[in-house]
């Protein structure tokens, strides 16, 4: 009987001194205190902006939906396609490749925001660097696929609404290989109830792979006193694919 060990290795954060920031509010003892009020931008909005660090206690990178869901939610073809990743071990998905892990997936890993009135900028270790607008323009109505598709969003409230369409259809949802198509449109709202906390609730319309939309939720901690986001260069030494099945 042959045995898979999966290694999960993230890479380290630059040697940056440490410099404190200046805008985390403090606690009389100088740790920083993370339950107080989220802040907000000139414009009045949640202040999105930070390093954030995903709570992976919240949802599985394993799986997005137990196989009672998954039964009710999958077409046929995606079900079965589901099964042969699951076989497989993943070793046929994107990150064994080097490759982006698209919008909705969860994985271990920190996040850098860096937001203003008119666009939003999400830093990735595992993506390209994505722009949300949040000028009003509509998104395009036929745009060419990419890993991480075409946003734009607006506030509701103290709620920032971000719409995707022009998703590629090759990212992968989860470890177990729940896909996203072509026709997928995501929802993902995002709320600070505090300055220490991030929360992402996001709603998959999908149906080119499932029967009915389904909601997602992922959440971030903030990261404080860190300089830099990982620089995550996987192709520069990729040794994985000789050691996967075939």
């Amino acid at each position: 009987m042959r045995r898979v060990l999966f290694l999960l290795c993230l890479p380290a954060f630059a040697q940056w001194p440490a410099i404190p920031n200046k805008n985390i509010p403090r606690l009389p003892d100088g740790k920083p205190n993370l339950e107080a009020p989220a802040p907000k931008a000139a414009d009045g909005k949640p202040d999105l902006t930070g390093l954030w660090d995903m709570d992976m206690a919240v949802v599985s990178f394993q799986t997005v939906m137990t196989d009672e869901e998954g039964a009710k939610l999958m077409k046929p073809e995606t079900a079965a396609l589901v099964a042969t990743r699951r076989q497989r071990f993943a070793t046929d998905g994107p990150t064994a490749r080097c490759l982006p892990v698209g919008i909705a997936r969860a994985y271990p890993g920190v996040w850098r925001v860096v937001q203003s009135p008119e666009l939003m900028v999400v830093l990735y270790g595992l993506n390209p660097t994505r722009e949300i607008f949040l000028d009003g323009r509509a998104l395009p109505t036929d745009p060419s696929p990419t890993w991480l598709g075409y946003s734009t969003g607006h506030w509701e409230g103290d709620e920032l609404v971000v719409k995707t369409r022009g998703l590629n259809g090759k990212s992968w949802l989860d470890v177990y290989g729940h896909p996203l198509s072509e026709q997928a449109r995501v929802v993902e709202r995002f709320r600070r109830p505090r300055f220490g906390r991030m929360e992402v609730d996001i709603t998959v319309d999908d149906p080119g792979a499932y029967n009915a939309p389904f909601q997602i939720r992922h959440a971030f901690d903030i990261s404080v006193d860190k300089p830099i986001a990982n620089e995550v260069v996987c192709n520069e030494n990729n040794t994985s694919l000789q050691h996967m099945l075939k």
